[in-house]
């Protein structure tokens, strides 16, 4: 995902984070970045070379600091974000596991249970990284823990299905 902010001191500020490897890419007044280190990067603003470090991840908020400087690029989520993250996890994994509901509704759980559940997270929380009104981060949450459990009821069945 691409985060932008304004900072009065630096200029345009562009984040880019890819979700599935981490691989991070840093602009500043429109110059790419060149990476040091693992969080350390280099500005050549024209004049001089600046030392930028980058403190944060996608999870806990992401700021970037050049010579005194800092400037929050993107904030850290909520409590109540990732507490509805979570529950997205622990539906899947306390269903799949409890074989009076899978009686009702069978529901994969275990290894395949926990990777489709964690597609589901990281899907809920990149639509609610951007600020949002509540009940919008609600709609995405509920919808994203429909899916997750409607394609874990799918692949029970499938297999189910597969086994007589």
């Amino acid at each position: 995902m691409k985060y932008t902010v304004e900072n009065s001191e630096l200029g345009r500020i562009e984040y880019d984070e890819n979700f599935w490897t981490g691989k991070k890419l840093i602009v500043i007044d429109g110059k790419p970045l060149l990476k040091q280190s693992k969080n350390i990067y280099q500005y050549n603003d024209g004049e001089n070379v600046k030392t930028v470090n980058l403190m944060g991840s996608f999870f806990s908020g992401v700021k970037v600091n050049c010579e005194g400087v800092t400037v929050e690029v993107l904030r850290p989520l909520k409590w109540y974000e990732i507490a509805l993250s979570v529950s997205i996890f622990a539906l899947i994994m306390v269903w799949g596991n409890n074989p009076y509901l899978c009686s009702i509704i069978p529901v994969v759980g275990g290894a395949l249970g926990g990777v489709v559940s964690a597609v589901g997270v990281c899907l809920y929380l990149v639509f609610v990284r951007k600020e949002k009104p509540l009940w919008q981060k609600l709609v995405y949450w509920a919808g994203c823990l429909v899916g997750t459990f409607l394609v874990c009821a799918l692949l029970a069945m499938t297999l189910l299905m597969m086994l007589m």
